[in-house]
């Protein structure tokens, strides 16, 4: 399977399990600016829809750096293009949601940063790092997971340590609980 391809069937929702997905839920990616050091130029570039994760005004190199929430047009190259180039590269996860981005930019603003009590500071929170998603998640009790994807449907990344795996996280009907799935990639996958 060719990037492309890969990029075609994320799509068109081919590796989400379609029927627990509202029939309104858009496509958003959370990408890590500082990964992906074009970012910044080419959300300005193609007036896509996007909020930065960081409250404030932010300096010129912060700013090119930051978490953005994007809104991912299933018939724009742009997105297209992000998935096809960087789905593996850690630098983002997708959601599926009903919400409007601003409602969902204030939510994920509230896990940007964390305080580390036994140093007595805050620090900023990559959650948006697909390697610290796994972790993330293995570590929150069930209320927590519910709290943290509350305004969501579906949450999905792959995880450069499990090349070919695209981990998925369900809202449970009637949002009593989250499933975990993961969705195997063909093994000879050439995602960039």
């Amino acid at each position: 399977m060719t990037s492309l391809e890969l990029t075609k069937n994320i799509l068109t929702n081919k590796y989400f399990n379609n029927s627990l997905l509202p029939d309104n839920a858009k496509l958003y990616a959370i990408v890590d600016g500082a990964k992906l050091e074009t970012l910044y130029s080419s959300i300005q570039l193609n007036a896509t829809l996007h909020c930065c994760l960081y409250d404030g005004a932010l300096q010129d190199h912060f700013e090119e750096a930051a978490p953005y929430l994007i809104y991912l047009d299933p018939s724009s190259d742009f997105t297209q293009t992000l998935i096809q180039n960087n789905l593996n590269n850690d630098c983002m996860i997708l959601l599926h949601s009903t919400k409007n981005i601003n409602d969902l930019a204030e939510h994920f603003k509230n896990y940007t940063v964390v305080y580390i009590e036994h140093l007595d500071q805050h620090a900023l929170y990559a959650f948006y790092d697909p390697r610290v998603a796994d972790f993330h998640f293995e570590h929150l009790s069930k209320e927590e997971i519910q709290e943290f994807l509350n305004p969501i449907s579906c949450l999905s990344f792959t995880n450069s340590k499990r090349t070919g795996v695209l981990s998925c996280y369900y809202s449970s009907d009637n949002r009593q609980g989250w499933s975990k799935t993961d969705a195997i990639l063909n093994k000879d996958n050439v995602v960039a």
